[in-house]
């Protein structure tokens, strides 16, 4: 029987793959919300999946195949999609905005035009790279000049003596004092992408090892699955470019440079793999010729 609960210590843990908790209830961040929403989405996959496999071990009126063929009919139907939206949508997504969080936490550089300012922080770093190591740590104990800061974080540890760990707190400090908060927020979106992760991972062995299918063959249920309110996608390299492939509601299949979004979701149309090709009833065999 598969287990999804919370141990002694309250972690949670799917068929003895730790977790972790969901650590971020009081966040409003949309972001946030679509991971929490992911995680929930996981974990209940996970339960449903070993309440249903339960069930269908105890019904004496099915043969064993009977029972692997509904078990695998009610997974593609209600534990893959969730899992599927998980992989394709909100994990990209965070890690898109992690990213960019990341990106901006840095040390603005000073005006490259200053030359003054350039060579007298060029000074500081030799003043501070001759004294002493007692005599730094005394310059830089507690607030430190706004000017000594920069001219040390602009230039590697060794152009100012300063050792690596004390370096990377000033580092630290001048980022923090840039955008406020946000080193903490950027650690607590990694650490929320990373418990998703493990999350929907413990959940996709569960099912995989249940049905003994290889990762290639479990993928192809993951590209198959339907997304709430998402176009299915295929996409194709040519000429330098992704093309997607999608089928409106009028049945027309329009063919577009591919969005990243599209990218993220999209399955790729491979000549080699029959399974990747774009169902005959999209095409009437016309748009995939021209995106060959």
């Amino acid at each position: 029987m598969l287990k999804s609960l919370p141990g002694r210590d309250g972690r949670i843990s799917v068929d003895n793959q730790y977790v972790g908790l969901w650590n971020w209830g009081d966040k409003r961040d949309p972001i946030f919300a679509k991971l929490k929403d992911a995680y929930d989405s996981g974990l209940n996959a996970a339960r449903e999946f070993g309440k249903r496999r339960g069930e269908l071990e105890k019904n004496d009126h099915l043969t064993p195949e009977g029972r692997k063929f509904e078990l695998e009919k009610w997974a593609r139907a209600s534990a893959i999609p969730p899992i599927a939206k998980a992989r394709k949508l909100a994990l990209p997504a965070a890690k898109r905005e992690l990213e960019a969080r990341v990106n901006r936490l840095h040390v603005e550089g000073p005006d490259k035009s200053d030359l003054a300012g350039a060579v007298m922080r060029g000074e500081i770093r030799a003043w501070l790279r001759g004294m002493t190591q007692k005599e730094r740590a005394a310059v830089l104990a507690g607030d430190v000049d706004p000017q000594i800061a920069l001219a040390i974080v602009e230039a590697p540890p060794a152009l100012s003596g300063v050792i690596p760990a004390r370096h990377q707190r000033l580092v630290e400090q001048a980022v923090e004092a840039l955008h406020p908060g946000e080193r903490a927020e950027v650690s607590d979106l990694r650490e929320a992408v990373e418990t998703v992760e493990r999350m929907i991972g413990a959940a996709e062995t569960t099912m995989r090892g249940a049905f003994m299918m290889t990762t290639r063959a479990f993928q192809q249920w993951i590209d198959g699955a339907p997304l709430d309110g998402v176009s299915r996608t295929f996409l194709k390299q040519r000429d330098g470019h992704v093309y997607a492939f999608t089928r409106g509601a009028d049945g027309q299949v329009k063919q577009e440079i591919a969005s990243v979004d599209q990218i993220t979701v999209g399955i790729w149309i491979k000549d080699d793999d029959p399974s990747t090709h774009i169902p005959k009833d999209w095409l009437g065999g016309s748009v995939l010729g021209k995106a060959a």
